[in-house]
């Protein structure tokens, strides 16, 4: 998974390649700051419902998990899950902010999935490399080639 500068790709070029070459499957990421600054990379992915969070990933943005809000639900391997439960967190991503409830999961490869429930209200303008939000905010998108498996989160 990328986790050097942005960008760590020129995006159209990716995407060029992906027209001519179908068969590279490819994550879109944006970059999520903490309250101390550290920087997270959140995986776009506009087929989960909801948005997801690893625990560890949770706390380092001092979340507070509402475990009575666990829920089960499908990966996309088909297993059932279920959450360890919920937790607003403020997703500071240098142009705008906004909370947003993410359930959280004990492990997975990926730092968060940012799901539809939230992507309903941007569009994904991959040519711009950015997620333009309803209101007119651009957020700058990082898009690469695919490195983990969508089914390594364990729950």
């Amino acid at each position: 998974m990328y986790s050097g500068e942005y960008p760590l790709h020129n995006t159209v070029d990716i995407i060029n390649n992906i027209s001519l070459n179908n068969d590279i499957p490819c994550l879109a990421y944006v970059h999520v700051y903490n309250n101390v600054g550290k920087r997270f990379l959140f995986c776009l992915d506009s087929g989960a419902s909801n948005s997801y969070i690893k625990a560890s990933v949770a706390k380092q943005f001092n979340a507070q998990v509402n475990m009575n809000q666990a829920t089960t639900f499908k990966t996309a391997d088909d297993a059932t899950a279920t959450s360890l439960g919920t937790a607003g967190i403020l997703l500071d991503l240098k142009v705008c902010s906004f909370e947003v409830q993410f359930n959280v999961i004990q492990n997975c490869s990926l730092d968060a999935l940012i799901g539809f429930d939230v992507l309903k209200n941007f569009i994904c303008n991959f040519p711009q490399q950015s997620l333009v939000h309803v209101e007119g905010w651009r957020i700058p998108i990082v898009v690469e080639p695919l490195y983990v498996s969508s089914t390594d989160c364990k729950y």
